[in-house]
């Protein structure tokens, strides 16, 4: 399984949508229990669907969601309990990138702030979304 927080690394790093990283966060997070299967592409429909495995009941074709271009689809990785934000950083070395923050608890009901500035919303978003997963250690997720 991929690390959260290195995934979330190379998604706060990354410059635009990106197909690659959308397979990884599918991957890492498995919502509603399905992975993505990279060889199953073909056609036109790469890029767009892609070969879904769900945990012994075969394979099917599902849209692979944008995580990296969209984001409805980014807000698919915040769990309904968590608070986010989102809007311009406004400082550091470009303050028009994008500023995301995404909070998970613990045990302790202690509320903690998972931040992330990247070159697109989407990005930004993401990536807070999967500090906050990685924080909880919640990675397989049904929705």
């Amino acid at each position: 399984m991929t690390d959260l927080m290195e995934l979330a690394s190379r998604v706060e790093a990354g410059e635009g949508p990106d197909r690659s990283l959308d397979h990884d966060i599918q991957d890492a997070v498995r919502l509603d229990g399905y992975t993505a299967d990279r060889d199953g592409c073909s056609g036109n429909l790469c890029g767009t669907m892609t070969r879904m495995a769900a945990d012994g009941d075969g394979v099917e074709w599902k849209p692979l969601l944008a995580y990296t271009a969209s984001l409805d689809a980014a807000m698919s990785l915040i769990e309904a309990d968590e608070y986010w934000r989102l809007g311009n950083d406004g400082e550091g070395p470009d303050p028009a990138a994008f500023k995301a923050t995404v909070t998970s608890h613990d045990d302790e009901a202690m509320i903690h702030f998972h931040d992330a500035v990247a070159e697109t919303a989407a990005l930004a978003l993401c990536c807070a979304a999967l500090r906050a997963r990685a924080h909880q250690g919640t990675a397989h997720v049904e929705q």
